[in-house]
């Protein structure tokens, strides 16, 4: 029995913890949206969304939400039987491999797709961090420190163990970035 509450004790601790993460967001971060088809669903902008691999529920919750297009980061597990009704781009993805090749493709497909775009990877955290840390230095203006801030605080579960994912984004020439996507510094997609 005493197993059991100090279980119990340790589990609502860990709640109270994760809520008062959530509750203690700068208002810049990305807001979580309560969706019952998924788990880590964030809005970044209005017309950019990031989450994990969505199901075929939360697939069809996408689209009832009026998303246009997907952006899938994972290796594996394409989602062509289940996004027909979406513009679908690829980007096949290592965590431990990132390159800013392909932080750059991502960058530009999110820059060109219809609106609104849905960024995913498995679990919604280090490939997806990545690319959106990325969007809000090169779209938005973020300084990295900031971006890599809400990338590894922001509750999106960001594995510790992908340092090359914060040592590739502190290294990036985010000018030369901007000026191949063709984007002014602080010029906002929106």
């Amino acid at each position: 029995m005493r197993k059991i509450v100090l279980c119990l004790m340790i589990m609502l601790s860990f709640t109270s913890l994760i809520y008062a993460q959530q509750e203690n967001r700068p208002d810049s971060w990305a807001h979580r949206i309560s969706n019952a088809e998924f788990s880590n669903l964030y809005l970044i902008t209005d017309d950019l969304l990031r989450s994990e691999q969505p199901s075929e529920k939360g697939f069809k919750s996408l689209r009832q939400q009026g998303v246009k297009s997907i952006l899938n980061l994972r290796s594996s597990h394409g989602n062509e039987k289940l996004t027909k009704d979406f513009q679908l781009y690829r980007i096949k993805m290592i965590p431990e491999k990132i390159t800013e090749k392909q932080l750059m493709e991502a960058l530009r497909i999110i820059k060109n797709a219809d609106k609104p775009i849905l960024i995913h990877c498995a679990r919604g955290a280090d490939r997806t961090g990545a690319v959106v840390a990325m969007y809000r230095i090169v779209f938005e203006g973020w300084e990295k420190e900031k971006a890599l801030k809400e990338m590894i605080e922001g509750g999106y579960r960001f594995h510790e163990g992908y340092r090359n994912i914060p040592k590739l984004i502190e290294n990036t020439n985010v000018e030369r970035l901007r000026k191949k996507l063709g984007v002014e510094k602080n010029k906002s997609l929106r």
